[in-house]
């Protein structure tokens, strides 16, 4: 945690805000372990401000508003897709609904709409950089994702992950364009 603040402060004191990549962050908590995609959650709650007490109502409209320049049906996959994946409520949702409750298409493409979000932050913003802290605590389903890297095809930047709270100390992965 400590590392990890410190290279976020090194990345603060860049020069110019267009000289500094897209920064998300994300951490897991004791009780992450029991919620599927709780680090995904965490990453979107942080990105877009949402308190755990806001109404449902406001966290679908922060997240809808935030995701929105990056992501646009029909091209691409639907915001609420990754919304819902997260653990938020958008079950309402017409693009969720129209999966007929197929778990494994929610996950392919709420995964498609998270790349494709991060791709074009990336290329918006010259790069980006995701810092994810104490992993220990993370579920399965962040874990699995972090494990199977895909293809980087459509990142015109850099990306460069940093994990922290790994046995083995701080680890960095620089993913290039393909």
């Amino acid at each position: 945690s400590r590392l990890l603040v410190e290279f976020e402060h090194q990345l603060d004191g860049r020069a110019t805000p267009a000289a500094r990549p897209a920064l998300l962050r994300a951490r897991s908590h004791p009780a992450s372990e029991l919620q599927p995609h709780g680090l995904l959650r965490d990453l979107l709650a942080q990105r877009f401000e949402l308190a755990e007490d806001d109404a449902a109502e406001l966290v679908r409209h922060k997240l809808l508003q935030g995701l929105a320049p990056a992501l646009a049906p029909p091209d691409d996959p639907a915001p609420e897709l990754l919304g819902h994946l997260a653990g938020f409520d958008f079950g309402a949702g017409a693009a969720v609904q129209a999966l007929g409750g197929d778990g494994r298409a929610l996950q392919r493409l709420g995964l498609a709409a998270l790349r494709t979000w991060i791709a074009r932050l990336a290329t918006a913003a010259g790069g980006a950089v995701l810092l994810l802290d104490d992993l220990h605590w993370a579920d399965t389903a962040s874990l699995a994702r972090r494990r199977k890297p895909r293809s980087t095809r459509g990142i015109a930047q850099p990306t460069k992950a940093v994990r922290g709270t790994q046995p083995s100390g701080p680890k960095i992965a620089s993913v290039t364009p393909a």
